[in-house]
This record gives C-alpha cells, structure tokens and sequence, in this order.
C-alpha cells in the first residue's frame, strides 16, 4: 500500500502527528510534530474507529478455564492457524446497541465470515446473536452458506449481551428465543464480537467538527453533504464519520475524494451569500462575537485613521458559515446576515402577528433540523393546530432577544423557539449559546410578567414530524390555559342621554 501510494504521488508522512492545526478552506496549515508545516487546501479527516476492550472484570470475561478473545484477537488467530480450542462460541453486539450507542454494522458479517473458516477449518462453531443484520451485498448468502455447512445459530433476548449470556464453568448458558428454553453450550473458546466505538481526534477537536450524539464526527447533512463537515474544505471518510463496513468505507472515501479533488481543482471558491457583514462605522471590537463565532470566522484587528487607532472586527469569508450567531450577540447591531436580517425577521414577525396575536404561537426554527422536522410533519400527513407561525432562520443562533421582545411587544400568544438537538447542531456548537441565552431571556421575561410555558425551547431534529406535531399541540393547550385565566377586556360604558 505505501508503494502504491508513493506511485501516485502522494507524500507521506510516516511516524509523525499533527500538533496544531489551523485556517479554512484553500487556506489550512498543520504543523506536525517532526516541526515540519505543511499547506493545503482541503482536509480528509478519515482516522477510522476504536473498537470496544471489554475490561478485565467484564462479566463475559470467564473467571473459569476457558479461554475468551476478541473478534479482533480472533482473526490474527486465524491468519496464524492457530485457534486453540475445539468448540468455539461467538457472543455478538458487545459494546454496541446500548444508550447511544447503534449498530456497528460490520459485526454480523465479520462475524458469519470467522465462524464459516472456522467450521472449515474443523471446528465446531455456534453463534449467539441478539439480531442478525447481515445487510451488505453478499451477506445473506455467507450466512446460508455458513447455516448450511454446520454453524448452529442462536438467538438470545433483546438486552445487553453481558446480562443475557452467563459463562459457567466450560459453558456459556442463556436462553434461546426459538426453543423458549435456557440453553448450556459447552465451549473451548469464547469470542466476544465487539462493536465501534469514536475515536478521539486532537485534528477534530482543532478543527471543532461537531459529533453526533454518538460520538461521531457529524456531517453536514446526511443527503446534501454526507461527506462534508459543517466547516467548508473539511471531508470524512470511513468510520471517523459512524459505524460502516468495508464496502460502504470505500465507497465514502471515493466520494470524498471526489469532493475535495472538485474543490482543488478551482481557482475560487464559490460561498453561498451568507457571510456575515459588519459595519466599520459602528463596530467598536468589543469581541463579543468573536466569542461565539464557532467557525473563528471573526478577527479582531486595529484600524488606524486619521493618526487614531481603534478596535474593529472583520470576518474571514471564507469561513464564515453563515450562522447568525455573531449577529444575535451584537449589541450595537453592526453585524448584518443576509437574507436574514433584522428588518427582514421582524417583518415576518409583524405580519405573523397581525391579526389576533393572542391565538398564535410565534416559532423560530432552524434551517437544517427543526424546519425540516416541521416539515417532515407536514409529509406524514400528521394533524396539529393551524395556529402556529414559523419564522425560518439557519440557526436557532439567530435568534436574538430583539426578535423575542417585538413578538411578545405585538401580543404573541407565545414563543417557542426550535433547533437541533445539542451535539447535532450543523454550526459545530451555536445552538449551546442559544441554550444559555434562553435561560437569561426567560427570567427577563418572567420578570416583565410573561409566564415561562408561554415562552420554551425544544429541540427537534429533521426526522422528528411527530415530536414538532405534538409540540405544537402542547402550545396549543398553553395558549388555551392563558387565555382562560386572561380576564375579558373591559369595555367603557356607553353614554346615554
């Protein structure tokens, strides 16, 4: 492979880290910890999973005399032809399907591949699986070839394999869902299949790609950027990115060669018209966005003129994103988004609130996730009150309190404010400042006599129509309640002669 590779013109680097990491796209520098820095235009984070080490007190771990490994230990086994044992029993979904943690996706098929070489290789072999997903082309067949061929499949209970499968002296015991009935295997070996697990990346965390709510680096959008990382001139490739086999690793790394080889081959770059503008007029650096930006898009400099100095801030285009979050925390209103900007919301908010005020519920949802949910709620034909009034922004970011204190101004029944689920945000982590200012905006606005259920936050991702649809409902009970223990305006009486 190191042939190949140095065939092709690609330089490597063997036996050296990257120690810092910095710029955006065209313009990245990585300083490696040889001392040597390199420039590019494009970075490939593809630096794979870990796999789960089940601990030395795991209870599948046997305290008897039988031998346990790893799927992983199994196959330098079996490339050295020499597994130990008779009978050998495979345990799958260790460290996998549990809290957030999903489907590793290449263990079934790993799995029917080791025990179909073992049974030709004379061993008697039996799998215990809680779910069998043998998915990927080719699989299906493996895994009747392996049935037909002697390989004893059994299924246990849907819970974590270390409660579902005990080890007894020289056995494993467990019930098996097909015969209803607790099973005693004897075994020679044990093998626990074990699933992935992210890798911790130094190169991520400088970067500041955002990760799933399981660990993984996250995309930018799972059908129009799957490849991409939130920040532009960043790919992933492999299992960096969630938990895939061999095929589907390889068919991402050619789509994010792909993508970035289209990305170099241009003399400019192209941005959505996005980017933040800032005012030089007004613009006094405090540094306040700089310290939301969460791309580093913004730069603090000195401007000199007419022999005084003063502090300004300037965006870097190229890495701007177009969140928002920079201008929903400028007090001076210097920092415009467009398509997006202050006029242009609280247009939408005037005219959402024209007519009876009190019976609407005002929505700010996100682009990437609570929009979309709305939508999806939309697609599934799911029935909520008519009520509502979304207003779309790129990031729940952008949402600032002069947005809020004209909904409530123009009598908005109440607020709900939407964005993707924290860890999921596309913006790397806007939305936690989102979560921070609420806390702040709700006790200003109790303090002004609104009742907190008539201003919330909720996150809601671009699957989740039904959670967007009961929302809504929820809201409508909220507006119901208030306008219950609302008195009815008195009218003045009327004159008479």
């Amino acid at each position: 492979m190191t042939r190949n590779l140095e065939a092709s013109g690609a330089h490597l680097h063997l036996g050296t880290e990257i120690a810092q990491i910095d710029g955006h796209v065209g313009n990245f520098r990585a300083r490696l910890s040889n001392g040597e820095t390199i420039e590019a235009g494009a970075v490939v984070l593809a630096m794979g999973a870990g796999m789960v080490h089940p601990p030395e007190d795991f209870p599948l771990r046997s305290s008897y005399d039988l031998e346990t490994v790893t799927n992983q230990r199994l196959e330098e086994m079996i490339a050295w032809g020499s597994v130990p044992g008779r009978t050998v029993t495979f345990v799958s979904c260790i460290g996998a399907r549990a809290g957030e943690t999903g489907c590793s996706r290449y263990c079934c098929s790993s799995m029917i591949g080791q025990a179909l070489r073992l049974r030709r290789m004379g061993k008697k072999v039996r799998v215990l699986y809680r779910d069998l997903r043998a998915y990927a082309r080719g699989s299906e067949e493996l895994y009747r070839t392996a049935a037909k061929e002697g390989v004893a499949f059994f299924r246990y209970p849907d819970e974590p394999a270390e409660k579902a499968v005990r080890v007894v002296p020289g056995a494993v015991r467990f019930h098996d869902l097909f015969l209803d009935r607790d099973v005693q295997l004897p075994t020679d070996l044990l093998v626990l299949v074990c699933g992935l697990v992210p890798e911790e990346s130094a190169v991520a965390k400088m970067l500041k790609v955002p990760r799933s709510s399981d660990g993984f680096l996250l995309e930018r959008h799972p059908k129009l950027g799957p490849v991409e990382a939130g920040s532009a001139g960043i790919f992933l490739a492999g299992t960096a990115q969630g938990p895939k086999d061999l095929g589907e690793s390889i068919q991402q790394g050619l789509a994010t060669a792909a993508k970035a080889a289209s990305l170099l081959a241009r003399d400019t770059i192209e941005k959505e018209p996005l980017c933040a503008v800032i005012d030089e007029t007004t613009c006094n650096g405090c540094g306040r966005c700089v310290r939301v930006c969460p791309f580093n898009a913004l730069e603090p400099y000195t401007l000199e003129e007419g022999g005084k100095k003063s502090k300004k801030v300037r965006v870097v285009t190229a890495a701007c994103m177009g969140c928002g979050t920079c201008a929903a925390d400028c007090f001076r209103d210097s920092i415009t988004t467009p398509y997006f900007t202050d006029e242009q919301v609280e247009a939408q908010i005037d005219a959402a609130l024209a007519d009876d005020p009190g019976s609407k519920v005002l929505v700010f949802a996100c682009n990437w996730c609570s929009y979309a949910g709305a939508d999806q709620a939309g697609i599934e034909k799911i029935q909520y009150p008519s009520n509502g009034r979304i207003i779309r922004t790129m990031c729940s970011g952008r949402v600032s309190d002069k947005f809020l204190k004209r909904a409530f101004d123009r009598g908005a029944g109440a607020v709900l404010v939407t964005g993707c689920h924290p860890g999921d945000c596309h913006y790397i982590n806007a939305n936690s400042w989102t979560e921070k200012r609420f806390e702040i905006w709700r006790k200003t606005f109790e303090r002004r006599g609104i009742a907190p259920e008539r201003f919330q936050l909720e996150w809601i991702s671009a699957a989740e129509g039904k959670e967007f649809a009961a929302k809504m409902k929820e809201m409508a009970i909220v507006l119901r309640d208030h306008a219950a223990a609302t008195p009815p305006p008195t009218e003045a009486p009327h004159a008479t002669e």
